[in-house]
């Protein structure tokens, strides 16, 4: 929301993650993944065969998929050489495109994902990896101890985690049946008042308790200052 170059497409990025919340992990993490806020957010929009960038292929790994631990550097590296040939023109369109040019070929080994890459075009090679990341028995320990601590506590037990694990793998990364799991857990209902909301959280439930309803701004006025005061004659008038 607050950055810089990314924020260009910061409503996409959000209309893509709503898309895929309640479908599979492996389709979100192949649309989220080459999204150009995410390419320009973790500079793979700039990275390529001659100078890979690692930032998104690390963060790939260490964030979204398999979880720190659990990969190399040279994991690293390949993760980065997959990744290139994904471009955003930061400079005069601001356009999304693949460049065959500047993907990095050759043979490559990631946590089990192995691929000749021989291709310029890289997005078939991209898109099998970003698959094995998403079904890899580490990212869906990954997965389920983040939602498990988001939603019953902590310090989630080691059961909890490997019983959401597993119907992670056994629903084809779907996400439905791991929050239908989690809640009907009897570690979810013993947490009831145990989580707070976050910040950013409790601003969203107080403006959907409120009822609040954002409009464009009237000419000459800037849209931060305009949103703040109807925020605030909204909610007086309920009050």
């Amino acid at each position: 929301v607050n950055g810089d170059a990314h924020g260009l497409f910061r409503a996409s990025y959000g209309r893509t993650i709503r898309k895929h919340a309640l479908g599979r992990f492996d389709r979100m993490l192949q649309a989220t993944t080459v999204h150009p806020a995410m390419l320009v957010y973790l500079d793979g929009a700039v990275s390529t065969a001659r100078h890979p960038n690692e930032n998104l292929g690390r963060e790939l790994l260490e964030l979204h998929t398999v979880g720190r631990g659990a990969y190399t550097e040279a994991d690293v590296r390949g993760s980065a050489r997959i990744l290139t040939g994904w471009h955003v023109d930061m400079w005069k369109t601001w356009k999304p495109s693949y460049v065959p040019a500047d993907h990095a070929t050759g043979a490559v080994s990631v946590v089990g994902f192995k691929h000749p890459n021989r291709s310029r075009d890289g997005r078939a090679v991209t898109m099998a990896y970003l698959a094995h990341l998403a079904h890899h028995p580490a990212t869906a320990r990954h997965l389920a101890r983040k939602l498990a601590v988001k939603f019953v506590r902590d310090n989630p037990s080691p059961a909890l985690v490997s019983r959401l694990a597993r119907v992670y793998l056994k629903n084809d990364t779907a996400i439905v049946p791991v929050l239908r799991a989690l809640v009907a857990s009897k570690e979810f209902k013993r947490s009831a008042g145990d989580k707070v909301r976050d910040p950013g959280e409790d601003l969203v439930a107080t403006l959907r308790v409120l009822g609040v309803r954002f409009a464009r701004p009237p000419e000459g006025r800037k849209g931060d200052e305009y949103a703040a005061t109807q925020v605030l004659w909204q909610a007086s008038s309920i009050g």
